[in-house]
């Protein structure tokens, strides 16, 4: 899973201590994804696999394909975290909204169908 990948080669700033996923950085993540594999995407494909598996992951754990929206945050397995609630006084779509918005531009761009 792309957790584990992050997760081995965190060593630069110590052990991981907190390896809950969050919605918000989850899908802001897939932003610095798609521009380094924009940017450097010729040379290797590391950036575009790890973007696919984030994708791959929060489509199928983040997202409630039933109701739709964005659960709150999962463990790295992605397993719910807390009561499963997807409203809270601090939990808004900005981030979500923001980063979908820019990936599906830079795709859009980069001449992606899918």
């Amino acid at each position: 899973m792309f957790a584990s990948k992050i997760s081995a080669q965190a060593d630069v700033f110590g052990p991981v201590h907190d390896a809950i996923k969050v919605w918000w950085t989850q899908a802001e993540g897939l932003n610095p994804l798609s521009l380094m594999h924009r940017r450097f995407g010729r040379e290797t494909d590391r950036d575009g696999e790890a973007f696919r598996h984030q994708w791959s992951f929060i489509e199928s754990h983040l997202i409630d394909s039933e109701s739709g929206g964005w659960f709150s945050p999962t463990d790295r397995e992605g397993n719910l975290e807390g009561d499963g609630r997807k409203a809270s006084q601090w939990k808004a779509n900005y981030h979500t909204a923001r980063g979908m918005m820019n990936v599906v531009r830079m795709l859009r761009e980069e001449g992606a169908s899918d």
